[in-house]
């Protein structure tokens, strides 16, 4: 039996849940059905939702309410245990975690008032299990004024969720934003209407790939292919194989440069910011300053960040004059281009 179906033939203490969530639930609880779970829902209304996780999760959860309502302790039961207390106060958190241990999933359905729904989140977020998942729902309650809400409201939980977007992505992030602590032990982040759903785990970032060298030699032949071919595209991955040495390809810096070369006269912008970045570094070819900041200043009026921010940090070491000539040999180069 799904948890929509024990939700609509449920007959005991009433259950107040919007529809749409019951998929939400099982698509991220549905892991931990029938094992030691701890489960923690803030906020008990009438009791029937306790009732129904004791039975979606099975004989081995322990599922625990909290509330400031005290007639709340009336609804405990085997395996369902009820504590009062305010969900914003970390003191009385820490109590309920000392008594039941590290809690697998948390489901925030308590005040909405959005001051407490941050501090229950940043008290216990980083105190579940490190493959647990937090649940805030009934987020359209971030909207509204009475719960402490607005449309961009600072302080309100949509907003901390968009930045903890930024922070998800932290390792990518080319201004040199710390990585945080959500950053490493986050695996994802769902947005649903009135909900959002964080999955913890060891964040992974970093590329990987099974070692294929039929399948690399089938890519440089098809990368070489283009490149006779005039392919900008072409030209431009296959220099970035001679740069790295990757794919089966002996590294040839001066082989990269000249590929990019051909790239980057044909316009193609990321050739461009990458020549410009050999150039300064003088890797397979002559350092050369003012012909590097000419590619960056290209590259960059095409929308490159990357050249935006190299550009910045080249010129920033270098005299008007040279700064003028590399600004006048772009110019020509976009006179011939166009």
């Amino acid at each position: 039996m799904t948890l929509w179906s024990d939700f609509l033939n449920n007959n005991k203490r009433a259950i107040n849940k919007s529809m749409h969530y019951f998929p939400v639930y099982e698509r991220h609880f549905a892991s931990f059905i029938n094992q030691s779970v701890t489960f923690i829902e803030i906020g008990c209304g009438s009791g029937g939702s306790l009732q129904m996780w004791k039975r979606y999760f099975g004989p081995y959860a322990t599922i625990i309410g909290i509330d400031i309502n005290p007639m709340c302790k009336y609804f405990e039961e085997d395996q369902i245990f009820v504590r009062i207390g305010p969900q914003q106060d970390g003191l009385f958190l820490q109590s309920v975690l000392d008594e039941f241990g590290t809690p697998d999933i948390v489901l925030d359905d308590g005040s909405h008032i959005q001051s407490h729904v941050v501090a229950s989140f940043n008290y216990l977020y980083h105190k579940i299990s490190k493959n647990g998942v937090y649940v805030v729902e009934d987020l359209h309650t971030a909207y509204w004024s009475e719960y402490e809400g607005g449309l961009r409201r600072d302080g309100s939980f949509i907003e901390s969720c968009k930045n903890m977007v930024d922070s998800l992505n932290a390792n990518h992030d080319r201004t040199n934003r710390t990585v945080s602590d959500f950053t490493k032990d986050t695996v994802s982040m769902h947005f649903y209407d009135s909900m959002v759903a964080f999955e913890r785990g060891r964040h992974k970032f970093q590329q990987a790939t099974v070692p294929s060298p039929e399948h690399d030699t089938e890519i440089v032949h098809w990368y070489r292919w283009g490149v006779d071919r005039g392919d900008a595209w072409a030209q431009r991955s296959l220099a970035y194989l001679y740069v790295t040495g990757a794919g089966g390809v002996q590294q040839d810096y001066a082989e990269a440069v000249r590929l990019f070369r051909m790239a980057a006269e044909q316009g193609e912008v990321t050739a461009q910011a990458n020549l410009g970045t050999m150039m300064a570094n003088g890797q397979g070819t002559p350092r050369d300053h003012v012909t590097a900041l000419m590619w960056f200043e290209i590259a960059a009026s095409s929308g490159n960040q990357h050249a935006v921010s190299l550009y910045k940090t080249l010129s920033g070491g270098m005299t008007r004059s040279q700064i003028e000539q590399a600004r006048e040999m772009a110019r020509g180069w976009r006179l011939r281009s166009s």
